[in-house]
């Protein structure tokens, strides 16, 4: 593998396995991903390819530096589209970065929180030249004191009303994850999309669950290491993280094959403690 760093203060570009990455040196999560294994989250991007079609249309809510935006846009080719959110300023930053390097045009970057209603919300403060796990913050309704910055959040279902086809989206937003889907319920019944949903919070996993149950849809378990054996860097080092996510299919289409469908809203593979192998 040829990887390369560039070093520019806090801000870097690493040439990895789709291309060129640009983030800040101080997210102790996907600096260290990327650097450790020239790749993000692999597992994910390699369930994108088994579900997303050349010409689809997607939408990449917490999108981050766009680490998984990228793969997406490649996926979907020159005649699919990406709609990319990411609410914290600096990383959106790095997310316009990332698509621009790599000559990606067929996403459109947005500096909008999702949520189920269309105003402002509030993020912490953070400082960003300092190591942090900024991709963990999460966005408050009110504005709880000067410490935090107002941010404008989005319901998919007005900012979005304008579009005439949707395949596919992916939620990972600390939390808010069931305030999106509450927010987009007419896109949702319209087009029908597969969804890809981020779901650790102990406090909110039962609800989020019966609420994409409720809209006609089978879920199934995706908890995908962010080891890959294979990673681009040729890495051996597990460092034995996963992340829980649900596959949301519409009782429509046809089952997936190998995956743990999820028939126990009370139960999460994190929480429950017990053995859990993802197919």
């Amino acid at each position: 593998m040829d990887k390369q760093i560039e070093n520019n203060g806090i801000t870097r570009i690493l040439n990895g396995k789709y291309g060129h990455y640009v983030y800040n040196r101080n997210d102790v999560n996907i600096a260290q991903f990327l650097e450790m294994y020239g790749e993000y989250s692999d597992g994910e991007v390699r369930l994108f390819d088994a579900i997303l079609r050349q010409g689809d249309h997607a939408i990449d809510i917490g999108a981050n530096c766009g680490a998984l935006t990228l793969p997406m846009a490649q996926i979907v080719g020159m005649y699919g589209i990406v709609y990319a959110f990411e609410p914290q300023q600096p990383i959106f930053q790095t997310l316009c970065a990332t698509m621009a390097l790599n000559n990606i045009i067929n996403v459109q970057c947005f500096p909008f929180a999702v949520s189920d209603t269309d105003g402002y919300g509030s993020l912490p403060n953070i400082d960003y030249s300092k190591p942090g796990g900024f991709g963990s913050a999460q966005i408050s309704k009110d504005s709880p004191d000067e410490s935090y910055i107002k941010i404008k959040t989005v319901k998919l279902d007005t900012f979005l009303s304008h579009i005439g086809r949707l395949d596919f989206i992916k939620i990972d937003v600390e939390g808010m994850e069931g305030d999106v889907v509450n927010g987009a319920t007419k896109l949702i019944n319209k087009f029908r999309p597969f969804m890809y949903i981020e779901n650790d919070k102990e406090d909110r996993y039962q609800d989020l669950i019966l609420l994409v149950q409720s809209l006609g849809y089978s879920v199934y378990w995706h908890v995908p290491r962010m080891f890959n054996p294979d990673n681009y860097a040729g890495n051996n080092e597990d460092i034995k993280i996963v992340s829980f996510n649900m596959i949301c299919v519409p009782n429509e289409s046809s089952p997936l094959p190998g995956c743990k469908k999820i028939t126990n809203p009370n139960y999460h593979p994190l929480f429950n403690k017990e053995n859990f192998e993802n197919a």
